[in-house]
């Protein structure tokens, strides 16, 4: 049996709608279901304010942008995190600040947080990993005694929610990713939630190429003209109608996700009872999106002999992020202290394969060449 590491679906109607953007004429965005995605999005998260993106890295670019850095502002990230988060901050003109990440749910840890902290700190970017909430209740108050603010990148966590509340919702804003590699996805593209009405605005224009064109075309403005510095970051009207029809399917294609994650759960629990590995943890208190399933091996040689062995078995199995401080890009950030947890994380974490169209079989076949691994490894 030959497994890979993951597989995007499809609804059905992908095809369908995006024939019907190429007969009534092709747009550069935001058009009819660039706009039908965003309130599909908005209607998701309570109500705020949503923009698409052509990928979650910009989405990045575009929050970073709105946040108006000055030379010498400093932001705070996890390292444990895609290089992406660190870039859309330098580019911005403000300097990433590293720091470690907690066990438990793999996110950034807000007592790291506190204490690097400073009076040129503007922000902090929190990455809910696998789809599980960081401790985002106690970086949102730490954001608010400190006046900085917080920012939520939740790439990986669409529709997850602490208690009722989605996560994206937390933050002054946040990012959601749609590239190839989530549930929810268009090839690639993603979306900026402003939960603060008043970035509408500045967000438009920034997106717009810095021109009014938003109040232009619904007639509040006579004349379409450049206003400010901007970029462009709306995705095309096909990548959009892509994306809604997976947004009509939204709810059954996470659950599957949700499902397979917590197959994998059932049938490798035994294992981490017998002290052979540890997997992600499940909270009764939220509510995440299963985007993707890993275990921690006891060591990094014992990581790479797993996935060298599932890979003889026919499963793609990968290890994921190299802390952003070990790589030699480390000198374009600040390291206020040592950050074992990151790179203890880095050398034991394995990701085993899930996708949508998944077969109860397939996870047990992986899961039992996991325990055969182990059976053999003792």
């Amino acid at each position: 049996m030959n497994i890979p590491f993951d597989s995007p679906g499809l609804t059905g109607n992908e095809l369908k709608f995006i024939a019907d953007v190429v007969e009534k004429g092709i747009e550069m965005g935001p058009g009819e279901y660039s706009r039908r995605a965003e309130e599909e999005l908005s209607r998701i998260y309570h109500g705020s304010k949503v923009m698409l993106t052509y990928s979650g890295t910009t989405a990045l670019e575009a929050v970073c942008s709105l946040m108006q850095f000055k030379p010498g502002d400093e932001v705070i990230l996890p390292s444990y995190a895609f290089p992406s988060c660190a870039n859309a901050v330098i580019r911005a003109g403000a300097l990433p600040v590293l720091v470690d990440i907690e066990e438990r749910t793999l996110g950034i840890d807000p007592e790291q947080v506190a204490g690097a902290i400073s009076p040129k700190t503007r922000a902090i970017l929190a990455i809910h990993y696998a789809g599980l909430p960081c401790q985002i209740e106690a970086l949102r108050d730490l954001a608010g005694k400190n006046y900085i603010t917080l920012i939520e990148d939740c790439a990986q966590a669409f529709m997850a929610r602490n208690g009722e509340k989605r996560l994206g919702n937390f933050g002054k804003m946040s990012i959601l990713s749609f590239s190839s590699k989530k549930p929810i996805h268009c090839g690639q593209g993603g979306a900026i939630i402003l939960n603060d009405a008043s970035l509408y605005g500045p967000a438009a224009l920034l997106r717009d190429r810095g021109t009014n064109r938003e109040d232009f075309f619904a007639g509040r403005s006579k004349e379409y003209s450049w206003q400010v510095p901007g970029t462009s970051f709306s995705p095309s009207e096909i990548t959009s109608a892509f994306l809604w029809a997976q947004l009509q399917g939204a709810e059954g294609i996470i659950g599957k996700f949700k499902k397979i994650s917590d197959h994998y759960l059932e049938n490798l629990l035994s294992l981490e009872k017998a002290g052979f590995c540890k997997l992600r943890q499940k909270d009764t208190d939220v509510w995440d999106n299963g985007s993707l399933f890993y275990l921690l091996t006891r060591d990094l040689s014992e990581r790479d002999k797993l996935i060298h062995f599932l890979g003889k078995a026919g499963i793609t199995a990968q290890f994921h992020f190299v802390p952003l401080h070990m790589g030699p890009g480390k000198n374009l950030a600040k390291q206020p202290a040592p950050l074992p947890i990151s790179e203890n994380i880095y050398q034991r974490l394995v990701r085993l394969p899930l996708f949508a169209a998944m077969s109860p079989e397939e996870i047990n076949y992986v899961s039992d060449k996991v325990h055969l691994f182990y059976g053999q490894n003792k």
